[in-house]
């Protein structure tokens, strides 16, 4: 939107209406109509990226079809870290990284679907106390590995506890 760090929440109250941008989060502008588009377009593509990657997670087609589940879904990128299906991809991600073994990864995605559920809901409910208690216990885990780096965004959510 020009300004550096805002954002635009995609508003729908219904089914039935038509989805917009809201203002940009820290200078108030309007986005464009062309901003609104590639907004849009990159969640419409998110939304069916998700769906296959739930149907093949919940039928286990990726191991028979030989589909590497891995980068499709590393590189899921929600249009902001604060659009509502953020903390679905960060979820999907934190999935992955705890059946991988790694636990910086799993917290940092972890820790973004914090970030994103508040800043979406404006108040701690309860699946994101309980999110919030889950990076806590993974960070007091990574601390207490022998050498094993804790990352700034990671060390900061330990303070929210």
């Amino acid at each position: 939107s020009g300004c550096n760090g805002g954002y635009h929440l995609v508003h729908q109250p219904t089914s039935k209406d038509v989805p917009i941008l809201t203002p940009c989060s820290m200078c108030g502008n309007q986005p464009s109509a062309d901003e609104t588009k590639h907004v849009l377009d990159k969640e419409a593509q998110l939304v069916k990226a998700l769906a296959r990657i739930n149907v093949l997670l919940d039928t286990g087609g990726g191991a028979a079809e030989g589909i590497d589940m891995v980068p499709l879904i590393t590189q899921l990128q929600p249009p902001h870290p604060h659009h509502y299906l953020a903390s679905k991809v960060s979820g999907i991600q934190f999935e992955l990284y705890d059946n991988q073994q790694l636990p910086e990864k799993k917290a940092e995605a972890l820790f973004a679907s914090i970030e994103c559920r508040e800043t979406i809901l404006h108040f701690p409910n309860r699946e994101t106390v309980s999110q919030i208690h889950r990076h806590a216990a993974i960070l007091q885990e990574l601390a207490s590995c022998d050498g094993a780096p804790v990352s700034t965004e990671s060390g900061r959510a330990h303070l929210m506890v």
